[in-house]
Order: C-alpha cells, then sequence, then structure tokens
C-alpha cells in the first residue's frame, strides 16, 4: 500500500463549506512528509460540504507539492456511502438516531421504526458500540435469537433498538414489539418469515416475575417453531432478574436462552469506549456550558474509568436537574454521583416540589403508561388530595419533567408519559416504601396486576419488591378478595388471575397466607379447581402445593386435584402438564400408573385433534404445540405422538426469506467497532463546550 496520510475536518454547523483556505497548516507539513518519502496518497476526510472548485483546488494545492493522489471524501461522498453500505451503518447506530431516518430506510421500514424511534431517538445518538453489540448482532444473524443480560443502566435496551433498526436496515425485518412472551401466540404470524420481536424486561421489569418463566416455559415450542419459519428475537433482562429466573426456566426445552446469552459487562468496556460513552452523554444532554466548563477534562477520565460507570448515570450527569448541588468541579463529588447514585436519586425525588413527585407517582400508577392529554380518573383526584395538590398544578409540571426524569412518547396517534428509565421506577418505589400514607394509597389505587407485582407481603427475599408492613396487610387483603376494607379505601372489582395466585404463592408469607384464608374461606377450594386450559394454572399449582406443604389443604383437595388433570387429559387432549413435573408431583404411584393406561388408550386420536385445532387461526396452533409437547415429554416414542407431531411441523415448516442472510453476506462478522486513533497528548473531554449541538 502507497504511504498515504488521512486528514479529518469536523464542523458542527449545519450546511458549512470547506474553503481550501483550512488546508494551509496541513499544506507544509504534508510536504515534509512528501519529501521523507511518507506521503504520495493525501485523503481529506469532511463533513463540510465542497463545491468541486474547492475539490479541484485542494487537488492542485497537493499536487503541486509532490502528493501523486488526492482523494477528497465531503459531505455528499459520506452520505452516498453510508446510504450503500448497510453493515457499516448497521454498526454505527446512532447514524439511525441522528438526522431523518427516512433518507436511509425505505418509507415502508420508516413507519415500522417510528414507534422505535420515539422511545429511543436520543438513545441511539448517544449509543457507542461495544464488544456486547456486536456479539448480539451475530447471535440475532447465527441464531435468530439475541438474549441480552446487564445490569441496570448498561445500556440494554439501547442496543436492542440498534439491533432492531439493523434488522430491518439490512434484511427486511418487521419489528413487533411484545409486553410479555405470553402476546407471541397473538402476533406471530407463521406466513410472515420476516418478524423481528422485540422484548424487554422478559421476566420483570425491576424484579423477577415468575409468571414469565412459566409463560417461557409454556411458549418454548412456538418460539422453536417461529425461528425455524425466518423469524428473529431481541430480548433484554437485569441480571438480578434472569438468574432468578433462570431456576425456573426450563432451559432443555429451549437452549438458545443460553446459547446466545449476550452479557454487558461495562467493566469490560475499553477506556475509550467509556470515555466516549460519556463525552456523547454530555455533549448531548442539557447540561449548561458553565457547568460543563467547571469539570476538569482529567476528573472526567477518572469517572469513566470507575468500577461504578455507567452509561444511563453518565445520561444522568448531562442533565441539569440530576446535578443541582453537585460540585462538578471536585472530583469526589463527581464519583459519590457515580457510586451512589439511588442516594442521589431519592435526594432529588425528595427536593422537588410536591407537584413534580405528584407527576411521578401518577405515572407509576398508571403502570408508566399515563396518557397525554391526561384527564384524572376517581382515584387519580384522591392521590392528588393525599398529597394536597391540584390537577392544575400537575399538569404544569409534567412538562418540566421531560428529559430528566420523565419521557413523552408518541406512537401512532396516541401519546403518553412515561420513566426516562426503568431505575427510576426503583427509586420510586423505595420512596414510597418509606412514606406510609402513599404506600396506603399506592395499595388502594394501582392496578391490581401491577400492585401485586411490585409488593410482598413479608420479606420473602424478592430483590427490589416494596415489602408491605403488617400494618397495611388488611387493605392488601381488602383489594385481593374485593372487600371493602376499614381504612376506606375504594371499592376495586377485579377477577381473580393466573397473577394473584402467583402472589399469593411466591409474594406472601405464612401468616398472610392465614390471614387471608380467614379473610376469603374459598381459597383453598379455588386454588385446586382446574377448569379450563392446564397451561394457564401454573400458579394454581404453584399456590396448592404451597396450602398442602403448609397444612393448609388436605389430602381430599389433592385428590380433587388429581381427577380433574386426569379428566383434562383423557377427555380434552389437555397433555400439557404432562411436561410439568411439579404437575405429576401430585399423583401417588398407582395415580401414574392409571393415568397412562387411561391416556395410552385415547392417544389414537392426537393427530386428529391436532388438525382440528390448527383450523383455529388465533389459539389453535399454540394450544396444539403446548398439548403436544406435553405427552412427547412422558410418551416420546409413542407412533401417534410422532404423527402428531409431524403435521404441526409441516404447518408451520415456511422458508426464510430470502434476505435472511443478509449480515453474513455483506460481512458483519468480520467487523470491528469503529474506533477512533488515540491522541496521547489531549483529552476528548477538552473540546466539550466547543462542539455541543443546539
Amino acid at each position: 500500500m502507497s504511504p498515504t496520510i488521512l486528514q479529518f475536518k469536523h464542523s458542527s454547523a449545519a450546511d458549512a463549506h470547506f474553503s481550501p483556505s483550512k488546508l494551509k497548516l496541513e499544506l507544509d507539513k504534508v510536504k515534509k512528509h512528501v519529501l521523507e518519502g511518507r506521503c504520495e496518497v493525501y485523503v481529506l476526510m469532511t463533513n463540510f460540504k465542497v463545491t468541486g472548485d474547492s475539490a479541484s483546488e485542494i487537488q492542485n494545492l497537493f499536487k503541486e507539492i509532490g502528493v501523486r493522489e488526492v482523494i477528497i471524501m465531503g459531505y455528499e461522498a459520506l452520505c452516498e456511502i453510508l446510504t450503500e453500505q448497510k453493515t457499516l451503518r448497521s454498526m454505527v447506530p446512532r447514524l439511525y438516531g441522528l438526522g431523518d431516518l427516512s433518507e436511509i430506510l425505505d418509507e415502508r421500514h420508516y413507519a415500522q421504526a417510528e414507534e422505535i424511534l420515539a422511545l429511543m431517538h436520543d438513545h441511539l445518538a448517544r449509543l457507542v458500540p461495544v464488544r456486547a453489540h456486536r456479539a448480539a448482532a451475530k447471535a440475532l444473524r447465527n441464531q435468530r435469537f439475541a438474549l441480552l443480560i446487564g445490569k441496570p443502566g448498561s445500556g440494554k435496551t439501547s442496543i436492542a433498538a440498534s439491533l432492531a433498526i439493523g434488522a430491518m436496515d439490512l434484511c427486511d425485518a418487521r419489528p413487533v414489539m411484545l409486553s410479555r412472551i405470553d402476546d407471541l401466540h397473538e402476533r406471530w404470524n407463521p406466513r410472515d418469515p420476516n418478524q423481528l420481536f422485540w422484548l424487554d424486561d422478559g421476566f420483570g421489569v425491576t424484579q423477577y416475575d415468575s409468571t414469565t418463566a412459566e409463560a417461557w416455559n409454556r411458549a418454548a415450542s412456538q418460539i422453536a417453531a417461529a425461528i425455524r419459519g425466518g423469524a428473529r428475537f431481541i430480548v433484554t433482562s437485569r441480571d438480578y432478574v434472569y438468574a432468578a429466573a433462570r431456576r425456573d426456566l426450563k432451559i432443555s426445552a429451549f437452549p438458545l436462552l443460553e446459547e446466545t446469552r449476550v452479557v454487558i459487562e461495562v467493566e469490560s468496556f475499553s477506556p475509550e469506549e467509556r470515555e466516549q460513552i460519556l463525552y456523547n452523554h454530555l455533549r448531548l444532554g442539557n447540561q449548561q456550558n458553565e457547568v460543563l466548563m467547571s469539570m476538569s477534562p482529567i476528573d472526567l477520565e477518572e469517572v469513566a474509568a470507575d468500577a461504578s460507570f455507567l452509561p444511563e448515570i453518565a445520561r444522568r450527569l448531562g442533565e441539569p436537574l440530576f446535578t443541582q448541588g453537585l460540585r462538578v468541579s471536585k472530583l469526589d463529588s463527581l464519583l459519590d454521583f457515580f457510586r451512589k447514585p439511588t442516594a442521589f436519586l431519592l435526594e432529588v425525588l425528595t427536593n422537588l416540589d410536591v407537584a413534580s413527585q405528584a407527576a411521578l407517582g401518577l405515572v407509576h400508577l398508571h403502570s408508566n403508561h399515563l396518557p397525554s392529554p391526561y384527564v384524572a380518573t376517581d382515584d387519580d383526584k384522591e392521590f392528588l388530595q393525599r398529597l394536597g395538590v391540584s390537577l392544575g398544578a400537575v399538569l404544569r409540571a409534567l412538562p418540566t419533567l421531560e428529559g430528566s426524569f420523565l419521557r413523552l412518547t408518541s406512537v401512532a396517534g396516541e401519546r403518553w408519559w412515561k420513566f426516562q428509565h426503568p431505575t427510576f421506577t426503583d427509586v420510586y418505589q423505595g420512596w414510597i416504601e418509606k412514606e406510609p400514607e402513599l404506600l396506603a394509597e399506592y395499595i388502594g389505587s394501582a392496578r391490581l396486576d401491577d400492585l401485586i407485582r411490585t409488593i410482598t407481603c413479608g420479606n420473602v427475599g424478592i430483590k427490589g419488591a416494596v415489602v408491605v408492613p403488617t400494618s397495611l396487610w388488611e387493605n392488601v387483603s381488602a383489594r385481593l378478595i374485593k372487600i371493602q376494607s376499614s381504612s376506606k379505601l375504594p371499592r376495586i372489582t377485579v377477577a381473580w388471575n393466573d397473577a394473584v395466585f402467583q402472589f399469593i404463592a411466591k409474594r406472601c408469607d405464612r401468616e398472610f397466607l392465614r390471614l387471608l384464608i380467614n379473610r376469603k374461606q374459598t381459597l383453598v377450594e379455588e386454588a385446586f379447581t382446574i377448569e379450563s386450559s392446564i397451561s394457564g394454572y401454573t400458579s394454581k399449582r404453584l399456590l396448592a402445593r404451597v396450602l398442602l406443604d403448609e397444612g393448609f389443604a388436605g389430602d381430599s383437595d389433592r385428590v380433587r386435584l388429581v381427577e380433574s388433570l386426569t379428566r383434562k387429559v383423557v377427555e380434552e387432549m389437555g397433555g400439557s402438564f404432562f411436561a410439568d413435573e411439579e404437575w405429576l408431583g401430585f399423583f401417588t404411584e398407582a395415580e401414574l400408573n392409571e393415568l397412562d393406561r387411561r391416556v395410552l388408550e385415547v392417544l389414537s386420536d392426537l393427530d386428529d385433534w391436532v388438525r382440528d385445532e390448527l383450523q383455529d387461526p388465533e389459539f389453535g396452533l399454540a394450544f396444539a404445540d403446548e398439548s403436544v409437547a406435553g405427552y412427547e415429554s412422558r410418551y416420546s416414542g409413542n407412533l401417534h405422538v410422532l404423527e402428531a407431531r409431524r403435521r404441526i411441523e409441516e404447518f408451520t415448516d415456511y422458508e426464510p426469506d430470502v434476505n435472511s442472510d443478509a449480515w453474513e453476506d455483506e460481512g458483519l462478522a468480520t467487523m470491528s467497532a469503529p474506533s477512533q486513533a488515540a491522541d496521547l497528548n489531549r483529552s476528548i473531554f477538552e473540546d466539550l463546550t466547543f462542539s455541543r449541538v443546539g
């Protein structure tokens, strides 16, 4: 390769034009390199716009001093390269977060990306590709499934968003955002091989939700079928949440959960990556220039190198609301900001005006989805009354919290307020736990399904849960059994469901269970009653076992459950419970032998039953697949079971899209992360205030 010099010139001003006079100093330097035989080719790369006349003048200037070849790449040339090189921009995700995405993606994909961008535009603009990003991209390409695991605030969702938009760009993927893995049976279209399913916090948002593991176990075969048909999956989870879920997951049924797991280890980020992350958040944040100027570049380098460094905390350092009173000119103060993030957030939350505190409370009460424009419900009005704040004050406070605590999201004509980051939910719950009046109001006003996923009655060891004191147990039981409590809580009518039984079994200690049984005499009977699809009663199985073990139920209850399960599998082909050893644990050995005898007598009808189920376009495949998977776990070599499985595979066996290997074709596997040459004499933070955007 000929000796080459690369010259980079950058401008923060839009539509700036490059003048040859800007190269006056470089000409003398290049001339010296030419005389010493170290420059035959000179390459100028710049985001300035370069006119034809300017390009000709630059070429002449350098050829006159002996440069053999001059290559000029201005704004237009760089845009052309980015438009053509899909792989390049998929690995530099901030390109999707800057400017107009419609210039890169076609109209159809832009419309599909709008929802992701509405949630993640700022995050993509600040994202720095790291090893975990490349590993997840490889897993998504090779195995069509990527599971991103990391600490809160480590950047999981930002990486997931960049992977989603990159997949749309590279291989025509069509993103489908799931709220829970249970949604898959409704959202998966076996005839569309290009679906990309994105599930954030797949096993619980801030704490492990045991209902999710059961849902994953039920959905395992359907996920596998979707992948065989060409679909892709991106799933994220906090590290401690996944660790808790892993105990309940049947990894053998879906090994991709382990094979494609990518752990985002912030401690493994290179010094350059850490500094670039911090730089991006400060540069693109809302911090005042005078505050940035008071930060020492040397101190910022130490902050980026500290073991406590996290991308989300770096974002907060760029927002004035979180740094009020912070001595940013002192290294110890900056380090404490990163090392004690919860303490700092609690202090900020405590010092907010009451209207702002109420606004955050409403977002929390509305499950992180507060409609805009906002219309107060009766429960909301009671909540505001307890805080002593008017509705008008709250409406004025909401926009002041945007960009710091809250984000206003707009998708498909719907707008809502949500927390800027899930860690704010952690902090808010920690705050109300110390405020008895607010906690009582939360118990009375929150949606029941949100309440039972965030609290425990008794300390049962669930990280991140709000432990309700015994003085408020009656309030909780009032919500659960739909009665009027003495604390004048509003009457909330909510049907008993899977999540409620899961809560009682997993998140309540023995004393609360005793109290609840005294208040609701039919609880034991309900826990041992199976009326429809067995797969939907995993939580009843959990509660039934707890009731038996704690002595609140007897053998007559167990026998009634065994008889119900036997009828389901013999009369309705409901074999899904065979895949769960815990269900079989209710049977005695003699009862299991009788069960096997009766099942084998009717298995010849299984294939016909599957054929009929597959006629139901909405739920048929899911029900058939669950049931056959159960029979396979106990009667794996049975010919009737094999025939039923072949019928399902034929139904879901479609050729993947011809573009499915686009990543491989464009060489993604060999790409390394973009990097910049290190300048040992200069800190990246030195030009922080001179390159501010906006």
